[in-house]
């Protein structure tokens, strides 16, 4: 399977791991903040969604550039609360500036 198709289902976290180099402890500590949310494959494992790579893309991003995770957790806690219900976060970009995390849309920071 080529990393840019998903299996029918989505991705597991085994895969997630290998496309990303994520740890299992960031995954599920996103998955336990409600940032994704990965369905139930047949043998009861996670299924990740193209949406939800896509955000864990990001969260690996900021860690790399040596964000801790508590303050990515935080930031995206904070940024999710202030968005339209109808906004996902994969819609904005998420990057590192120094410490801090910025945000940008279509429009600007």
């Amino acid at each position: 399977m080529s990393a840019s198709v998903a299996a029918p289902g989505g991705f597991t976290l085994k895969r997630v791991q290998e496309l990303l180099g994520l740890s299992r402890t960031v995954v599920t500590g996103l998955v336990a903040a409600g940032f994704v949310s990965p369905q139930r494959g047949a043998r009861n494992e996670q299924r990740f969604t193209f949406q939800d790579l896509l955000l864990l893309r990001t969260a690996h991003a900021l860690q790399r550039a040596q964000i801790p995770p508590r303050k990515i957790l935080r930031a995206l806690t904070r940024l999710s609360a202030t968005l339209p219900a109808e906004l996902p976060l994969t819609g904005l970009r998420i990057t590192a500036v120094g410490t801090e995390v910025a945000v940008h849309d279509r429009d600007g920071a």
